[in-house]
């Protein structure tokens, strides 16, 4: 469970990497059982950091454990949200242009994949 995590945490900074946003965590929930634990992830020029050791977990099963987790959630969207719209519209416009023109760092999915295999076979 825990790789599944990194592995997605991974892939949602990397996607933001994609768009121009670095250097802006995403936060993410592992859980076991009623006790939660928030990570961050978030990319710096070629490496990605997960921030996952020495954090703070709640215990979502009482009052008290769901009224501290809401109100975490909550500063983060708050403190984070408004920063991320913000770098968003900043890079939106070259963002799209680059969609439009295909670019190869734009490329993700897996029929991008199978076209560029194909492509790759009818050159030889």
């Amino acid at each position: 469970m825990q790789n599944q995590h990194r592995l997605y945490s991974t892939v949602a900074a990397r996607f933001l990497e994609t768009v121009g946003i670095t250097r802006q965590p995403v936060f993410g929930v592992m859980s076991d059982g009623p006790v939660a634990m928030l990570t961050s992830t978030w990319v710096d020029g070629e490496y990605v950091h997960i921030f996952e050791e020495h954090i703070e977990s709640f215990d979502i099963s009482t009052a008290f454990g769901a009224w501290h987790y809401a109100m975490v959630l909550a500063r983060i969207a708050v403190r984070y949200g408004p920063k991320l719209v913000e770098q968003f519209k900043l890079k939106q416009e070259d963002f799209i242009k680059r969609l439009n023109e295909q670019m190869p760092e734009m490329c993700w999915r897996q029929s991008h994949q199978n076209d560029e295999k194909r492509q790759s076979a009818n050159n030889r």
